[in-house]
């Protein structure tokens, strides 16, 4: 199969790829030769990093991942009218930062905050489907879907 096109999710722990059959075979004098026949057309393959791996630091301790999900933080309501909530738990790191997506992974706001609760404006943004990740940094990133109603 040959791969026509790679996205990474905005949450950064998917990968989608595309791939299909149109590819040709060398002959024995190495000219490109015929297309390899196959049934199906092609395929999106889905491919979902379970649990992201730890590195150690020059010092060999463990890093934590990058990616590990905070249940704690709350954003609220869902569906937005205007505005989100966000509150995340007390933390020494930060700023926070706020990033909204759309579903097709297009970064359309970014916001940081160094305040635990905080909000989001999403007075100017169209109604739709949208994820919000929100990451301190270094250990905590979350993303939610979030709703947005005019």
């Amino acid at each position: 199969y040959r791969l026509r096109n790679v996205t990474v999710a905005p949450t950064g722990d998917t990968l989608f790829i595309a791939v299909d059959n149109s590819c040709c075979t060398l002959g024995p004098t190495g000219a490109i030769g015929n297309s390899v026949a196959s049934p199906a057309k092609g395929f999106i393959l889905r491919m979902i990093y379970l649990q992201p791996l730890s590195l150690a630091d020059s010092s060999h301790k463990v890093v934590p991942p990058a990616h590990r999900q905070d249940s704690t933080i709350r954003v609220y309501p869902n569906p937005a009218h205007g505005i989100l909530y966000v509150d995340t738990p007390p933390r020494d790191r930060k700023p926070w930062l706020t990033q909204l997506y759309t579903v097709t992974g297009q970064l359309i706001a970014t916001q940081e905050s160094y305040q635990d609760h905080f909000t989001v404006s999403t007075q100017n943004i169209q109604p739709g489907i949208y994820i919000l990740r929100i990451s301190d940094g270094i250990a905590t990133t979350t993303t939610r879907k979030v709703l947005i109603a005019k």
